[in-house]
């Protein structure tokens, strides 16, 4: 069975608020059925805590331990303020928000044309999500990690928000 993980951090750019960055990752994992899909939290901890301008951290952080890419990943990168925003009930809301708009997009019988407008859709979805159950986090943005074909293939995404940069690289093993 194929594994994601988050193989690198890098900070081009940090926010110039208050010293130095952490940063964690929401992810929703689409699957068929859709009520296998789930919404996940990782960091901040060790790979993703303290992060300045120019550093990269090697970070191997398991995402799915069950990757297909048939499945639809999409990644959200925030920054972290005084507390994480997105835990406990927060985090319950986002989920079933998410899990519903995507459910009934797979019930709908969509096209290929419209499978991109709707991920474009939920990657909103999610970003209004993570702002408005958010207290004071700065949500750097949301992003369609596309398929990943075998094993070794990677995918660098990048998030900007405020005066942040962020590189996120993502590899099937």
């Amino acid at each position: 069975m194929a594994t994601l993980i988050v193989d690198r951090l890098r900070c081009l750019e940090e926010h110039d608020f208050f010293g130095e960055d952490d940063v964690y990752l929401v992810y929703f994992i689409g699957r068929r059925p859709p009520s296998a899909s789930s919404l996940h939290v990782v960091g901040p901890g060790s790979a993703w805590s303290d992060i300045g301008t120019t550093d990269v951290r090697e970070t191997n952080v398991t995402l799915d331990t069950a990757y297909d890419p048939a499945n639809l990943y999409l990644m959200a990168l925030i920054e972290k303020d005084a507390g994480k925003d997105i835990t406990g009930d927060e985090r319950d809301n986002v989920e079933q928000w998410v899990k519903a708009v995507y459910t009934a997009y797979w019930a709908s019988g969509t096209t290929p044309m419209e499978a991109l407008a709707f991920t474009v859709q939920l990657q909103m979805g999610l970003a209004l999500g993570a702002n408005f159950n958010g207290d004071d986090d700065n949500l750097l943005g949301v992003n369609w990690l596309k398929p990943l074909p075998s094993s070794g293939y990677w995918r660098a995404l990048n998030y900007y928000g405020g005066s942040s940069h962020y590189r996120v690289k993502f590899l099937r093993q």
